[in-house]
């Protein structure tokens, strides 16, 4: 039996009018809360059910001479066309102006009938046609109440521009997934998937799409005012980690600090701004200072005490990086395979390639190529409670958020807890500290497990210790099951650092080209560095935490140093600590 059979709750019923007739006769208060849940679940499956059937008769309506008499208009195309003595008529660009005209006529009768204005029920006309005629597959899930609206719209959006093959080879790919993840979740696969059938044009957009970066502001009601900023992803993740730490530190930019005189009675007034205003302030009082002052100086102040704001200048013992994970053989030009940039979602190799240019650490995680997710990171750790650094950025490393169902909190923010307990007077017997038995929770969901019967289940069903099991029969490594205080059982799915099959498709990720050559910068220990070294760290015999594993595929996760505001961060955050901040482990005080 697969390690996944039966952790699920059984199948539930598929759409159908008795079902709908089922739920409108259902009496709430007279439901248990198992059965509430039930019926919410049911309530979604049939609005899916619902909106793939409006789909359809909307995109019907768009069919040229559904939503009115065409002649005229078609003559008038055509007029337009032979205008100037042309003679010669393409069929094909003939039958789109005509396309272009007929769900004109049904956003407007679409239109007048649901109150909405043109910009709306134009685009809404054009998402149903396209789903009918270019993604038929993602149409059926969405009757099926296996997706719903907000899934398929991530897989419509992410494959624009994709041809209808590709697109249908995008799907192929991510439904099977699809039912089981979060919109959020569910946008980094698609994309993926969408840059692996055409890398080459995905780069073309992304260079493309660099040209466009802008600063810009935009008036707000009750005195306020929007400041947008659409920037090149590693720059917007080193923007907001430099945000981040200044709003975190004890003493913000613009405050007084240690030493300095404080005004009366501020020391009893605790600061209650979220940490939303906390980073807009930061970024308030940093370009405060440098118009005033001309520079900004981040040092802590002299005998100020370092312990003090530990965590501030660390995240799970680190110092402020960004986090790129991509393929050995795409770090090496062998191939263009998407790389993800931690905080953000999946990238380019061309932008992954040149942010491992500054790498200062890499890390080989074996990867199983059927379904994508991490075997193994590293070695086994010693018996211990506390974990040390090295396993937590393997915890971190296979586990990038917060494990509770939905929640997409990165693990760097978050605690790290035993699943299993671990056992003081006698650790050999209880749940170990390395990556099998800890996860990633944020404080919420912390405090939830902690207070409530939500529970991850240590083992599967019959008891077993996932630690304990052959290799064979265990969970992948991060997947976690989830029991709820109604008795539901909910699995949370492993990273998927590849696309299931992605590592062995030779039909994925390949240039038009038979030859590439990178030129690297100097490696991070000393070595020649260049890209072109690293073919020689593609393994033939990958080694995982047993020993060689012949069907494993390595993904390498390299931490690089942003190009900018280095000297800022290393200034704020000092050097960093093997020793975790006490509110990053499983006994944080509530």
């Amino acid at each position: 039996m697969s390690p996944l059979a039966d952790t699920d709750d059984a199948a539930p019923p598929a759409p159908s009018v008795e079902l709908l007739a089922s739920v409108m006769a259902t009496v709430p208060r007279r439901l248990s809360g198992a059965k509430l849940v039930a019926a919410v679940r049911d309530c979604e499956r049939l609005t899916s059910w619902l909106a793939g059937h409006r789909t359809r008769l909307l995109a019907d309506l768009a069919r040229p001479g559904r939503a009115g008499e065409m002649t005229g208009l078609v003559q008038q195309v055509a007029d337009e066309l032979t205008a100037g003595g042309r003679t010669d008529l393409d069929p094909e660009v003939l039958g789109g102006m005509v396309a272009d005209h007929a769900a004109d006529l049904a956003a407007a009768e679409i239109g007048a009938a649901l109150h909405l204005s043109p910009l709306t029920a134009r685009p809404r006309v054009d998402r149903t046609v396209e789903l009918v005629t270019e993604l038929p597959q993602t149409l059926a899930a969405l009757e099926l109440g296996q997706i719903d609206r907000a899934r398929a719209g991530v897989i419509a959006d992410a494959t624009a521009g994709l041809t209808p093959e590709q697109r249908a080879s995008v799907e192929d790919a991510v439904l099977p997934k699809a039912t089981t993840r979060t919109p959020g979740r569910l946008r980094p696969i698609v994309d993926r998937a969408a840059i692996a059938v055409d890398p080459e044009c995905a780069e073309r957009r992304a260079r493309k799409a660099r040209t466009g970066r802008e600063v810009a502001v935009t008036a707000a009601s009750d005195g306020m005012a929007f400041l947008r900023a659409h920037l090149p992803a590693e720059a917007a993740a080193t923007v907001m980690t430099l945000l981040d730490l200044l709003a975190h530190r004890p003493d913000p930019l613009g405050a007084p600090l240690p030493g300095d005189p404080q005004p009366p009675g501020s020391a009893a007034l605790p600061d209650r701004r979220t940490i939303g205003a906390r980073r807009a302030d930061a970024l308030t009082d940093l370009c405060d200072a440098l118009l005033t002052r001309g520079h900004v100086d981040l040092r802590r102040p002299d005998g100020h005490d370092p312990d003090a704001d530990r965590a501030t200048r660390s995240w799970q013992g680190r110092r402020p990086h960004l986090v790129v994970t991509m393929g050995l053989s795409t770090l090496a030009g062998l191939d263009s395979l998407p790389g993800e940039l931690t905080g953000h979602g999946v990238i380019t190799a061309e932008v992954a390639r040149s942010l491992a240019e500054s790498a200062g650490s890499l890390t080989v995680v074996p990867v199983d190529p059927p379904t994508g997710t991490a075997v193994g990171v590293g070695d086994r750790s010693v018996i211990r409670y506390r974990p040390g650094q090295q396993v937590r950025d393997r915890v971190l490393t296979a586990q990038d958020t917060c494990r509770f169902p939905g929640c997409r909190q990165s693990s760097r923010r978050c605690d790290l807890d035993h699943v299993l307990e671990f056992d003081h007077s006698s650790p050999a017997e209880g749940g170990p500290t390395d990556e099998t038995n800890l996860i990633p929770l944020c404080r919420r969901h912390h405090r939830l497990k902690t207070f409530t019967l939500w529970r991850p289940l240590p083992a599967d069903l019959d008891g077993a210790a996932a630690h304990r099991r052959p290799p064979s029969e265990r969970l992948p490594l991060g997947v976690i099951v989830w029991s709820t205080p109604t008795g539901g059982r909910h699995t949370v799915p492993a990273r998927e650092f590849t696309l299931p099959g992605e590592l062995t498709d030779p039909s994925l990720g390949r240039r038009t080209w038979s030859t590439l050559t990178a030129d690297g910068a100097d490696g991070a220990d000393g070595g020649d560095g260049g890209l072109d070294d690293l073919v020689g760290l593609v393994p033939a015999e990958p080694i995982g935490p047993d020993g060689p594993v012949t069907d494993e595929q390595p993904r390498v996760v390299l931490d690089p140093a942003p190009a900018v505001g280095t000297s800022l961060l290393d200034q704020l955050a000092g050097p960093g600590t093997g020793t975790p901040p006490p509110e990053q482990l499983d006994d944080c005080p509530f």
